[in-house]
């Protein structure tokens, strides 16, 4: 009876000595990740690839969110913010001074800086 009662105990030690480096090694990926997406925004830039580099730049806002870099999440975001109207600006041929922010009082950016935990600026 004895090894019955200990059995579910040796199984939640198992599982839980699998996965705790499991989620340990996922911060080290996303650690991984950021720093690759970071490097990879100057090329985009001085390729005038300002889409991409507004899509990469919200991929590393996202990655240091998963991080808890919640100051490096906001700076990404606004980052990809800024490369998005260059983006439409050079695309559409018309160019004009930005209206809104990260930090500014519209519904929809409110719900983007609650999903990444920014401030209003």
């Amino acid at each position: 009876m004895l090894n019955f009662v200990k059995m579910p105990v040796v199984l939640a030690a198992l599982f839980l000595y699998a996965y705790v480096p499991m989620v340990s090694g996922q911060s080290s990926l996303d650690r991984q990740l950021a720093t690759a997406l970071e490097d990879s925004l100057p090329q985009l830039v001085m390729a005038e690839d300002h889409r991409a580099a507004s899509n990469v730049a919200m991929q590393l806002a996202h990655t240091r969110s998963h991080l808890g870099d919640t100051v490096g999440a906001c700076a990404a975001l606004q980052q990809s913010l800024d490369f998005y109207r260059k983006a439409v600006a050079t695309e559409s041929g018309m160019s004009e001074p930005a209206m809104a922010g990260v930090g500014d009082d519209s519904d929809g950016m409110a719900m983007v800086r609650a999903k990444f935990g920014c401030g209003r600026v």
